[in-house]
């Protein structure tokens, strides 16, 4: 599917709103007229968004109504108009139903969320009795502690949690949720990512519980990663970077393939990082920066023979030399 400029999608749901449940102006539609014939990427985007389904069917109840506080907080703290307000509104009602935009452009979870990231940037939060939460780039998660579980819902991206045991009466689980399924966990050190397929879980320390809607099973580190779908659980060495190492802000390996490395720099960067398929299984050693993503691949450059082309400055492809 061709992507669509964020800009002009945000434009798109602007005009839903004006034109689906605002009463529009003569002069709106001939404006609106005139935004559509400006290129084929704004006709683009007026199709995906028209084709989405702006009901709340499948919101769930929670998130719905956190999202509407967070709405009202935002109206009432802020200069919003009423307009912009619409149209934050809209985004997030949209972005719930629609996977297409839920996962390619997602105001929507950090509205909701109580701790979120954006790309490149990385956070480290301290919970519950010494426990710590870290958030990688362009992360959101929301969080619910109670008297019966401390709960991390992962709507986004990717976490580590180094859980310390509840030695309390209760005995509290950690929990771990995402669309895909949960972990449960007492002691443990994990590593959670999102992809739009399912859920990456590495289990650095401890022994946790994996569930979904149709089955569970019990991990223990030092096993390859566990990926967590709605209808599967199962072991899968899926990348030469190993999973632990963002949290240092590098990647340090004697093995790496070039491809895994530029796959991995690219969420750490606004835009695109695209190359040539002969490159993506070259061998590298070496210790390669994260969150600088210019200057890795400028050093890549130095040490082995491609050449990396900036097309904008959001949309970098890599060739060889």
């Amino acid at each position: 599917m061709e992507r669509v400029p964020e800009n002009l999608v945000d434009e798109a749901i602007g005009w839903l709103i004006k034109l689906e449940i605002n009463s529009p102006t003569v002069a709106e539609k001939n404006e609106f007229n005139d935004w559509l014939k400006q290129s084929i990427a704004h006709e683009l985007a007026w199709q995906r968004i028209k084709r989405l389904d702006d009901s709340f069917t499948n919101m769930p109840t929670q998130a719905l109504s956190k999202a509407f506080n967070k709405l009202e907080e935002t109206r009432h703290s802020t200069t919003l108009e009423r307009r912009q307000a619409l149209k934050l509104f809209s985004l997030l009602s949209i972005g719930m139903t629609s996977s297409w935009l839920a996962y390619s452009y997602s105001p929507w979870q950090r509205l909701i969320s109580d701790l979120a990231t954006t790309v490149g940037e990385q956070k480290s939060v301290v919970l519950s009795k010494g426990s710590e939460l870290v958030l990688n780039t362009d992360t959101a998660v929301t969080t619910d502690f109670n008297h019966e579980y401390r709960q991390i819902f992962l709507h986004r991206g990717e976490i580590q949690l180094d859980t310390q045991i509840d030695f309390t009466s209760t005995q509290r689980p950690w929990l771990i949720n995402s669309s895909f399924g949960e972990i449960k966990c007492y002691g443990a050190k994990i590593i959670v990512r999102l992809s739009e397929q399912y859920a990456r879980i590495k289990l650095l320390h401890g022994e946790v519980e994996v569930a979904n809607r149709s089955q569970s099973k019990v991990i223990k580190a030092g096993s390859d990663s566990v990926i967590l779908s709605k209808d599967s659980i199962f072991q899968q060495t899926v990348s030469s970077i190993p999973a632990d190492a963002w949290v240092q802000g590098y990647v340090a390996s004697k093995s790496l393939y070039l491809g895994d490395l530029l796959d991995e720099l690219a969420r750490y960067r606004i835009g695109r990082i695209d190359y040539d398929p002969s490159l993506k299984h070259i061998l590298l050693s070496g210790v390669f920066q994260l969150l600088e993503t210019d200057k890795t691949l400028e050093f890549l450059t130095q040490i082995i023979p491609i050449r990396v082309e900036y097309l904008t400055r959001f949309w970098v492809r890599v060739k060889p030399a």
